[in-house]
Protein backbone atom coordinates (compact mmCIF):
# COMPACT_ATOMS: atom_id res chain seq x y z
CA UNK A 1 0.00 0.00 0.00
CA UNK A 2 1.29 3.43 -0.79
CA UNK A 3 2.34 5.52 2.18
CA UNK A 4 -0.02 8.36 1.27
CA UNK A 5 -2.98 5.98 1.37
CA UNK A 6 -2.02 4.85 4.88
CA UNK A 7 -1.57 8.46 6.02
CA UNK A 8 -4.96 9.37 4.57
CA UNK A 9 -6.60 6.40 6.31
CA UNK A 10 -4.99 7.33 9.63
CA UNK A 11 -6.04 10.96 9.27
CA UNK A 12 -9.61 9.91 8.48
CA UNK A 13 -9.64 7.51 11.44
CA UNK A 14 -8.31 10.22 13.76
CA UNK A 15 -10.94 12.68 12.56
CA UNK A 16 -13.71 10.14 13.05
CA UNK A 17 -12.41 9.30 16.53
CA UNK A 18 -12.28 12.98 17.48
CA UNK A 19 -15.85 13.56 16.31
CA UNK A 20 -17.02 10.46 18.18
CA UNK A 21 -15.34 11.60 21.40
CA UNK A 22 -16.66 15.15 21.15
CA UNK A 23 -20.16 13.91 20.29
CA UNK A 24 -20.18 11.43 23.16
CA UNK A 25 -18.95 14.06 25.62
CA UNK A 26 -21.58 16.53 24.44
CA UNK A 27 -24.40 13.99 24.70
CA UNK A 28 -23.23 12.95 28.17
CA UNK A 29 -23.16 16.56 29.33
CA UNK A 30 -26.63 17.30 27.94
CA UNK A 31 -28.00 14.12 29.54
CA UNK A 32 -26.50 15.11 32.90
CA UNK A 33 -27.97 18.61 32.92
CA UNK A 34 -31.43 17.58 31.65
CA UNK A 35 -31.90 14.40 33.68
CA UNK A 36 -33.44 16.01 36.79
CA UNK A 37 -35.93 18.25 34.92
CA UNK A 38 -37.03 15.35 32.72
CA UNK A 39 -37.54 13.06 35.73
CA UNK A 40 -39.53 15.79 37.51
CA UNK A 41 -41.69 16.30 34.43
CA UNK A 42 -42.34 12.56 34.12
CA UNK A 43 -43.29 12.34 37.81
CA UNK A 44 -45.63 15.31 37.42
CA UNK A 45 -47.31 13.67 34.42
CA UNK A 46 -47.75 10.38 36.30
CA UNK A 47 -49.25 12.22 39.27
CA UNK A 48 -51.64 14.11 36.99
CA UNK A 49 -52.81 10.82 35.46
CA UNK A 50 -53.29 9.30 38.90
CA UNK A 51 -55.28 12.32 40.09
CA UNK A 52 -57.69 11.77 37.19
CA UNK A 53 -58.90 8.55 38.80
CA UNK A 54 -58.41 9.41 42.49
CA UNK A 55 -58.84 12.92 43.89
CA UNK A 56 -56.04 14.51 45.94
CA UNK A 57 -58.26 14.46 49.07
CA UNK A 58 -58.11 10.64 49.16
CA UNK A 59 -54.36 10.42 49.79
CA UNK A 60 -51.79 12.42 51.72
CA UNK A 61 -48.56 10.56 50.94
CA UNK A 62 -46.14 10.65 48.03
CA UNK A 63 -47.85 8.01 45.93
CA UNK A 64 -45.00 7.80 43.45
CA UNK A 65 -42.47 6.84 46.13
CA UNK A 66 -44.57 4.88 48.63
CA UNK A 67 -45.35 1.73 46.68
CA UNK A 68 -45.75 -1.94 47.48
CA UNK A 69 -44.16 -4.44 45.11
CA UNK A 70 -46.35 -7.49 44.55
CA UNK A 71 -44.78 -10.68 43.28
CA UNK A 72 -46.37 -12.19 40.17
CA UNK A 73 -48.74 -15.04 40.85
CA UNK A 74 -48.08 -18.35 39.10
CA UNK A 75 -51.86 -18.67 38.72
CA UNK A 76 -51.83 -15.82 36.22
CA UNK A 77 -49.67 -17.74 33.82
Amino acid sequence: MPETLIKHALKTAATLTAFALVGTALLSYIFAITRAPIEASEAEAKLALFKQIMPQENFDNDILKHVVQVAPSPLLG
